[in-house]
Parts: structure tokens; sequence; C-alpha cells
């Protein structure tokens, strides 16, 4: 056995903390939030179901950010069009590619926001939204993924659409 303590239950673990870590957030992602809880018998809370919606929305937009950058580097560095993101893209994602590009709630297509433009252009790429899902998908809160590659969950405050909650929060909406 190797000198690790695991934890939570303070007995001897061969692998470190972190690798156990990356073992439950790879089951979690294949296997469903609720698998811990169904191994203790225990059933899953709203809340808990509410957070696996909300980690996977954001996790779909964290790899089609990753697709989108991947295309963008490999064409000179102009960004898909908004007629053909969806089959350029889909080289990149390959056969997750209809999971990928719909939120987990809704079923929707994530909107996106950019037009075959350079990614040169844009002065402040951290706050320009790159794509993003359905107003209310995530009750007071939308999932963005800006031009950079960050994803963020942004509390609406109000905000009844993506212009005005782009307004209200500094951020560059291109339509």
């Amino acid at each position: 056995m190797g000198g690790y303590l695991h934890a939570s239950i303070g007995q001897p673990c061969p692998l470190p903390y972190d690798a156990i870590n990356a073992m439950k957030l790879f089951f979690t992602k294949y296997y469903g939030v609720n698998w811990l809880q169904q191994i203790a018998g225990k059933k899953s809370t709203p809340r808990s179901q509410k957070m696996a919606v909300d980690i996977t929305c954001v996790n779909n937009l964290k790899q089609l950010a990753l697709a989108f950058h991947m295309y963008t580097m490999d064409n000179s560095d102009t960004l898909p069009t908004a007629d053909n993101w969806q089959t350029v893209l889909k080289e990149y994602l390959g056969d997750a590619f209809a999971t990928i590009i719909t939120c987990p709630k809704t079923k929707n297509v994530y909107h996106y926001c950019l037009n075959g433009q350079k990614l040169h252009d844009f002065q402040n790429p951290s706050r320009v939204i790159a794509f993003y899902d359905d107003i209310g998908a995530h009750n007071d809160s939308i999932c963005i993924a800006f031009l950079d590659g960050h994803v963020q969950i942004v509390k609406l405050n109000g905000a009844q659409t993506i212009e005005e909650l782009a307004q209200q929060e500094g951020f560059i909406l291109q339509k």
C-alpha cells in the first residue's frame, strides 16, 4: 500500500487524494452525479440534481469553446460564421457533437454570437460572449462561454434578454 491516507476515512490509500478526486469526477461525468449517493443508498436532492445540470452545461460549453479555438487556430485565426459553426465544429467534437452543443436542461442548441471575424479583432476577449444558453434555462442564471475560452454561470439579476444582461454586466455581444 502507498503512503497516502484517504482524507474521509483516515485509512491507507494506494492513490493520492487528487487521483481519487479525478476518479470521482470521471464517474460523475460518465455515470451521473448520483452514483455516490446511490452507492450509499441515499436519494439525490433537487439541489444536487440542479448542480449536476449546471456542471454538465458548463462542461459542454467548455468543450464547445475548446473546439471553437482549435478551429480558429487551424483557420488563420478566423472564427466560424453564424451559418456554419455547427458544421465546422462537428469535426472537432466527434461523436459527442449532438450532446455537447445542446443544453442538458432545455435540450436546445446553444446560441452562437460571432460571425467570421478574426480573433485578433477583439480587444477584450474575456468580455466577448461566444456561446450562451437560453435565458432562464438555469432558473435565475445563464451559462456563457466567452471568446477567451472561459465559461461562467452568470446571475440574471432581472435581465430578460441576453442584450440586457450584456449591458448590465459589461459584456460584449456581437449579433
